[in-house]
């Protein structure tokens, strides 16, 4: 399983399942003053749900807080955007 990864100091890389040739896409969670910023947040596919929450719950640091949400419209990008508001 993917897990999150320090890429550079406050900010944590992970890699979530893709469904298709490319086979996965990065996602960070970047520390702000309160909470996190999340840069992408994956296909809205099972694999990469699963994945995300996992690691959420498996991450050394309280929370997730997201604060906000920074991404772009392709689906493999923002897919999960509005099941992770729910």
């Amino acid at each position: 399983m993917a897990e999150f990864r320090r890429s550079l100091s406050g900010v944590l890389a992970l890699a979530l399942p893709l469904p298709f040739e490319l086979q996965s896409v990065n996602v960070y969670l970047v520390a702000l003053g309160e909470g996190y910023l999340l840069v992408d947040c994956g296909m809205n596919t099972e694999p990469a749900f699963e994945t995300l929450g996992a690691q959420w719950k498996n991450a050394a640091w309280p929370g997730p807080n997201i604060a906000d949400l920074l991404t772009h419209m392709h689906p493999d990008h923002m897919g999960m955007a509005a099941r992770l508001l729910d």
